[in-house]
């Protein structure tokens, strides 16, 4: 089929802000499908965490994948789909059904190892992001932490 869908998701505007935004993904996106001969059909993005239960973007492309709109989704990092263990599992059985997930570093597809690939790259993500929220709860991680806008301080 060679049809894809791309998919962009920010956790904030203050990713936007940094580089990361959904233009940006968007972009690189296109530019990947061009170089892959994939031909893009719908562009779906979201800005919240990877672990919400309100994807608006997500769930649409979700429901097209399933009536067989497309057989591939482009991303640029599998963590910008999923971060838990169901949407996960959601995927992995769409992955079992043909659909392909193609970012630009990788490829996931029906075989042993991408199976394997994803399920292992999107725990450890679920593990990151449970420590973090754990963290922020105990107030160890606050919005004020250096770490948290993704730069480190320099020393002077």
């Amino acid at each position: 089929m060679k049809k894809c869908f791309i998919y962009a998701r920010t956790g904030s505007q203050l990713q936007s802000l940094m580089g990361a935004g959904i233009a940006t993904q968007i972009g690189k996106m296109k530019n990947l499908a061009k170089k892959i001969g994939r031909t893009v059909i719908s562009v779906f993005s979201d800005v919240a965490s990877a672990n919400a239960k309100n994807r608006p973007g997500f769930e649409e492309m979700m429901v097209r994948i399933e009536k067989g709109e497309a057989d591939c989704i482009l991303c640029t990092d599998l963590v910008r789909l999923t971060r838990n263990s169901l949407t996960t599992t959601r995927l992995m059985s769409l992955v079992e059904k043909g659909l392909k997930i193609i970012t630009p570093t990788q490829s996931f597809q029906n075989d042993a190892d991408s199976l394997f690939t994803m399920t292992l790259q999107t725990g450890m993500a679920e593990r990151y992001s449970r420590s973090i929220s754990a963290l922020i709860k105990r107030g160890i991680w606050t919005k004020k932490h250096p770490r948290y806008l993704c730069y480190r301080r320099r020393s002077t």
